[in-house]
């Protein structure tokens, strides 16, 4: 999946302004894990650094509740980004979801609030690290499993 999001954030023949964000393309940890306290207390220090809502349809919603919830924390784990807590029934979903940069070790984490009757998802990233390489995977991310 991780090969798939290559040119992601801008073109890598880029040059001039573009050459401080062609330096490293993101590289998300592989296998990190990450202690519930430490998450906790990490969110709680950390000011949300992007904020967004998506709107869903009926088959999306669907398959986010599917197995109990666990294709889609499995999807999301494909891309290096690992489930620290998920479920919930109508009329809430929640996620909590972190990863970490592979070279600054630079942390991200994130919360999506899934409200079931009006089918929108809100989504608010914290980080302390930059975020703009990490919106991009995490957005494409959820593009690939969208219905």
């Amino acid at each position: 999946l991780m090969g798939g999001l290559g040119g992601l954030g801008g073109s890598s023949s880029s040059n001039g302004a573009g050459q401080q964000q062609q330096q490293q393309q993101l590289q998300l940890s592989p296998g990190f894990k990450l202690m519930p306290g430490v998450f906790q207390e990490r969110w709680r220090a950390l000011a949300p650094a992007e904020q967004y809502v998506d709107s869903l349809n009926m088959a999306t919603l669907a398959a986010l509740a599917a197995n109990d919830h666990k294709v889609f924390c499995g999807h999301v784990g494909q891309a290096n980004v690992y489930t620290m807590a998920c479920g919930g029934a109508a009329p809430m979903f929640k996620y909590y979801f972190y990863a970490q940069d592979g070279t600054s070790q630079g942390l991200f984490l994130v919360e999506m609030v899934v409200a079931t009757a009006s089918r929108h998802a809100t989504v608010t990233i914290k980080s302390d690290a930059p975020l703009t390489q990490f919106v991009d995977v995490w957005k494409t991310v959820l593009l690939g499993f969208y219905t």
